[in-house]
């Protein structure tokens, strides 16, 4: 086999960019580390590709190998695998089992007969890698007695491919780190009473709390993507005030002041009270674009019809309540008047006026409509129930 081409007839201007896609296959590395193999070390080859950080195993991409065999392996053997001490001797460098280890006596040895020769892993070519983070990629191609052992132009074959390798596998740990924060910044979102949603520049949605997403569901107001509005006014008002926010989140300098407020964008709804959008522009060092690299614009909807809905177990908890003056509290959260609880919990109005009189006492508030106001402000908390 030549250094361009596999015996299989695949070319290394073929198999990099291969590699760089498989960084957003959800595959990661194991999605072409047959291919690689094969490039590698020819028909019959096999290959582990690991990434370490203090011994622990981020990531684990393989072909040809039996998962349950390697972890038997990991557990029992590798310590004891003279491999293993020269690869992490020699980091950075390409070695092979027939000229950088005692060959004889790793024959000899339970690890080749016990743990290697029944799975016909009789030689190999390894090395460890340091990745710009400091994490480590751990590789190793392996052929049976058949295949025969590594030689200088399969090192040279993994030599040329190198540094693909080591640039896809931090592009991988990259990738899987934005997933991560763009997940934890949507589970933060949904704790907020309100619908909210990131937007990048061009107004597209890349996520949203359960709160948006509901109202996304309802029609009309998601077009390609991005945010539409009903009416030729109201679409021209929105895209407005989407330019704006846009162009203050591009210009601002870190720490700098973004301006103004932004104008409320007003969404139609027939026969229904109308939604009202705020836009707000993201700051250059905002954390939630730091979860979502696209984001420039968070969103939020005021719906006039949602409800948000205290859990009295934790008014309890929170304000000393009685279970009943819990249950007041959060229907008189939710904007019903205490007639109307008394109605559905079938007890008088005077009842329901003398729960009203202790709750305000324990929770120091003066009018019901302080009180209101005061439970509100713990609404995210009761999201987090």
């Amino acid at each position: 086999m030549s250094l361009a081409t596999s015996a299989s007839g695949l070319a290394l201007d073929q198999l990099v960019p291969r590699i760089y896609d498989a960084v957003d296959d959800a595959r990661g590395l194991g999605a072409v580390v047959s291919d690689v193999a094969e490039w590698i070390g020819g028909a019959g080859t096999r290959a582990q590709l690991l990434v370490l950080d203090s011994g622990q195993v981020l990531g684990n991409h393989h072909c040809g190998l039996d998962p349950s065999r390697f972890e038997a392996y990991a557990s029992h053997w590798m310590e004891l695998d003279p491999r293993m001490a020269a690869a992490r001797a020699r980091p950075g460098s390409i070695l092979t089992d027939t000229t950088d280890i005692d060959r004889e006596a790793f024959e000899r040895s339970a690890i080749f007969n016990d743990a290697l020769l029944p799975d016909d892993n009789s030689y190999a070519m390894f090395g460890n890698f340091v990745l710009s983070d400091g994490s480590v990629l751990a590789q190793a191609f392996l052929r049976g007695a058949r295949g025969g052992a590594f030689q200088p132009e399969d090192s040279e074959r993994l030599r040329a491919l190198l540094p693909h390798l080591r640039s896809a596998a931090r592009l991988g740990q990259l990738v899987g780190q934005l997933q991560d924060a763009q997940q934890e910044l949507l589970s933060a979102l949904d704790v907020l009473p309100n619908a909210v949603a990131l937007l990048d520049r061009n107004g597209r949605i890349l996520s949203a709390n359960q709160a948006a997403e509901r109202l996304l569901r309802e029609g009309g107001w998601c077009e390609l993507g991005g945010l539409t509005a009903a009416s030729a006014v109201e679409a021209r008002e929105l895209s407005a005030a989407l330019g704006k926010a846009v162009l203050l989140a591009e210009l601002a300098r870190p720490g700098a002041s973004l301006g103004l407020r932004p104008t409320p964008v007003k969404l139609s709804r027939p026969g229904r009270p109308a939604l009202w959008l705020l836009l707000y522009p993201l700051r250059p060092r905002s954390s939630l674009r730091q979860g979502s690299r696209s984001a420039r614009v968070l969103a939020v909807f005021h719906d006039p019809e949602a409800r948000v809905r205290l859990d009295p177990r934790l008014l309890v908890k929170i304000h000393g309540l009685t279970p009943t003056e819990a249950e007041l509290a959060s229907s008189l959260a939710e904007g019903h008047t205490t007639s109307e609880f008394a109605r559905v919990r079938g007890c008088s109005e005077q009842t329901a006026r003398t729960h009203l009189k202790r709750v305000l006492e324990k929770t120091g508030t003066r009018r019901q409509a302080e009180l209101v106001r005061n439970l509100l402000a713990s609404a995210t908390l009761h999201s987090l129930e």
